[in-house]
C-alpha cells in the first residue's frame, strides 16, 4: 500500500488531474493557479499525515511488521510535495505547501522515532535524512515553535554527532547525514533571520571535541559531503551570531582552527577548500 500510494502521488498527470478538476475555470489565471495550489497543498497534507499515523500503528503494533518502506513513506511524500507542477498557470504557484500541522506532525513523528531504541541503524538513517530535510527548507523550518522544536532538533543532531570515552560513535553514514542536518539547520535559520544564540556555545563544543577526536588520531578528512557542510553551518553560525561566540571560541575554538589547518593541507580541488575557506573567514 505504501508503494502504491507514493506512485500515485509522485504521478505528475495524476497530481495536474487533480488540480484541474477542483478548480473553476471560470476565475482568473491567478485566482485558478492559488486555489490549485492551496488544494494540491491539502492533498499532500492529508496523504502525509495520514502516512503518519499508518506508521505509527504499525510501528507501536505487534501484529504486523514495521518495514522500510513504512518508515520511509512520510519522507517520500515530503520530497514529492516540493516538485514544481505544470498544472499551474503562474511560476510564483508552481509548489503546493504544507499545512503548518502537516509539517509539525512529520517533525514530532521524526524526532519521536529517533528516540526509539528498537529502530534498527537502517532506519535511523532515513530518519535523519529526514530530519535534514525539515531543516534544509525555510517552508518546514518555519513551522518550528521557538525553542522548543529547535532545541529537539538540534539535540538530535548532536546525539549523531557527538564523540568521547563514553559515548558511542554513529556510523560513518549516520554522522555525514547528521553533519548535513547541522549545516541546513543553520543556514536556515539564518535565511529566516531566527535568533540560534543558544544554540552556540553547545554546537561549538560538539563540534571542537570531534575535532580533537580526529586530530589525536590523526584521521582528518574534508573530502566528503557531509563535512563540507559541518564547516558551513559552523561558519554561518559564527558569522550570524559574532559576539555570543566569542566565549565558546576561547573554549573550543582551537581544536576546530588546528583541525582545519591540517584539513586544508590535505584538500585537493578548490570545491574541497571551499567550507574550508568559509570557516576560516569566519574565525578571522
Amino acid at each position: 500500500m505504501a508503494k502504491e500510494l507514493e506512485h500515485q502521488l509522485s504521478n505528475h498527470d495524476v497530481r495536474k488531474e487533480l488540480a484541474i478538476e477542483t478548480s473553476h475555470e471560470k476565475s482568473d489565471d491567478y485566482s485558478i493557479a492559488s486555489k490549485r495550489r492551496h488544494l494540491l497543498g491539502k492533498l499532500w497534507s492529508n496523504a502525509l499525515m495520514q502516512c503518519i499515523l499508518m506508521t505509527k500503528e504499525i510501528v507501536n503494533g505487534k501484529k504486523v511488521k514495521c518495514k522500510m518502506d513504512d518508515i520511509r513513506l512520510p519522507y517520500k511524500i515530503m520530497q514529492a510535495s516540493l516538485q514544481p507542477d505544470d498544472a499551474f498557470d503562474s511560476s510564483d504557484f508552481d509548489i503546493p505547501k504544507l499545512s503548518k500541522k502537516a509539517v509539525r506532525s512529520a517533525f514530532k513523528f521524526c524526532t519521536d522515532l529517533l528516540r526509539d531504541a528498537n529502530i534498527s541503524e537502517a532506519n535511523v538513517l532515513i530518519l535523519v535524512d529526514m530530519l535534514d530535510l525539515l531543516c534544509s527548507k525555510k517552508a518546514f523550518l518555519g513551522c518550528f515553535k521557538y525553542p522548543g522544536d529547535f532545541l529537539t532538533a538540534i539535540s538530535e543532531i548532536f546525539y549523531r554527532l557527538r564523540t568521547g570515552d563514553n559515548v558511542k560513535p554513529s556510523p560513518r553514514i549516520i554522522f555525514e547525514s547528521a553533519s548535513k542536518a547541522f549545516g541546513s539547520f543553520f543556514s536556515t535559520c539564518d535565511q529566516l533571520g531566527i535568533e540560534v544564540h543558544l544554540f552556540v556555545s553547545d554546537s561549538l563544543e560538539v563540534v571542537s571535541d570531534w575535532c580533537k577526536m580526529n586530530l589525536q588520531s590523526d584521521t582528518v578528512d574534508i573530502l566528503s559531503c557531509g563535512l563540507q557542510h559541518f564547516f558551513n553551518g559552523i561558519a554561518t553560525m559564527l558569522v550570524s551570531h559574532p559576539d555570543h561566540s566569542i566565549g565558546a571560541m576561547k573554549r573550543h575554538g582551537r581544536y576546530i582552527f588546528n583541525y582545519c589547518k591540517r584539513a586544508y593541507s590535505k584538500a585537493i580541488t578548490d570545491s574541497d577548500k571551499e567550507a574550508l575557506n568559509r570557516y576560516f573567514l569566519a574565525h578571522l
